[in-house]
């Protein structure tokens, strides 16, 4: 207990000091508090430097009545440690390079002592070859020789740490900087569709799989879709069944049959993307097609009303072969029969062309009116071979 005011006074020596207060000098050296209060903050900047070059000191006083506290704190510059990337995903996974660049404010830096310490492995745990730092550097700038830094690239994939020991010429040692493990990865997952074969139309059993394999698989690093050209995209119940096996970095779905039925019939595109923990991602489509029931026919537009009617006059009769996988090349046949008696047509005889109808195959026939010219019964036969191996005829049940 004082009964009149009170002045302090604080020194405070260090061979790096006016290096720290160049570099902070709002940094806060004492704290005083009356009552429990913050009073005053006094910054580095308050300080006056000695005759030594090395002691300097401030004061600072308690003139109001009041419990006071004084609090002085000051640490030399820990070493500091920016990397170019911060770009990190899942905590710790980046999938491009990164540079380290370290700093440490000492004027009498031991470069010989002062190490990197870094340790690489695979994914597996196995040890691989460590980047090596670039040495220590003094940094240009009049009041900045006593600033060194070091840098260090990790370019290649792997799981890193990082320690860093400074030690000056007098053996002082500052405190230990250490860098968490963290993983490059710069390899988007691999994905493999078997089972299908893009381009391919399937009459038989029809079971793709997928199967993605990345050694940071993320735990829901795989994704598919499947869409028909007429169906549109495959959920729920429409979806088919599949099998999911899970072991380490790799995933594989393996679909059950697709269902026998007339509807599941289409073009289908199977998209299957894959993401790794680090952000990279891999996409793989293809597109197959399901042709278990052959061709549909109809007549072309206009043309509905000749089914079962009598002419007066013959007319070019066009009819419509819609087919899931395209039709083979030179196996498309058409008999006119009048009354009782059939004449298949050569090729140069009627027309033929084909187009695409939403991923599906259109040919469209044109028999031409001279082929109807006498007065008869008449009877157009259509049949063809399908590249998924099915015979189609415009006579068979359904079509």
């Amino acid at each position: 207990y004082y009964r009149t005011w009170r002045n302090g006074t604080l020194t405070l020596s260090d061979a790096n000091l006016d290096l720290v207060i160049d570099r902070d000098p709002d940094r806060v050296l004492v704290s005083l508090t009356r009552d429990g209060s913050e009073h005053r903050a006094i910054p580095l900047s308050a300080l006056t430097p000695g005759d030594d070059g090395r002691t300097y000191g401030m004061t600072f006083a308690a003139q109001e009545d009041g419990v006071w506290s004084v609090d002085a704190e000051f640490h030399e510059p820990a070493l500091g440690i920016a990397f170019d990337n911060t770009d990190v995903a899942n905590g710790m996974y980046y999938d491009a390079p990164r540079t380290a660049t370290i700093t440490q404010i000492e004027r009498n830096l031991s470069e010989s002592e002062s190490v990197i310490s870094i340790s690489a492995t695979d994914g597996n745990g196995n040890e691989q070859p460590v980047p090596a730092g670039g040495g220590w550097m003094r940094a240009d700038g009049e009041r900045h020789d006593a600033s060194w830094t070091n840098t260090v690239t990790f370019s290649g994939e792997g799981h890193y740490t990082m320690e860093i020991f400074a030690i000056d010429l007098a053996g002082n040692k500052a405190q230990a900087a250490t860098v968490p493990e963290f993983v490059i990865d710069l390899t988007p997952p691999h994905i493999a569709i078997d089972r299908v074969s893009d381009g391919t139309a399937y009459a038989g059993t029809v079971a793709p799989s997928i199967e993605c394999t990345d050694a940071n698989l993320g735990e829901q690093g795989l994704d598919y879709t499947i869409e028909g050209a007429h169906r549109g995209p495959l959920t729920g119940a429409a979806m088919p069944g599949s099998l999911v096996r899970e072991s380490e970095g790799r995933r594989t779905v393996t679909f059950r049959d697709f269902e026998r039925t007339p509807d599941t019939d289409d073009v289908y595109m199977l998209t299957a993307t894959a993401t790794d923990k680090a952000g990279n991602v891999a996409e793989t489509a293809i597109t197959f097609s399901v042709n278990r029931f052959g061709s549909t026919y109809v007549f072309n537009a206009g043309m509905r009303q000749l089914r079962g009617a009598y002419l007066q006059q013959a007319q070019d009769v066009e009819i419509q072969e819609i087919n899931v996988s395209g039709l083979a090349p030179s196996e498309s046949r058409i008999t006119v029969v009048a009354n009782d008696k059939a004449d298949t047509l050569a090729p140069g005889e009627f027309g033929m062309r084909t187009d695409d109808d939403a991923g599906w195959s259109r040919t469209v026939y044109t028999i031409p009116a001279q082929r109807f010219d006498g007065d008869g019964f008449y009877r157009i036969l259509v049949q063809s071979v399908d590249l998924a191996g099915n015979v189609s005829q415009n006579t068979m049940e359904g079509v």
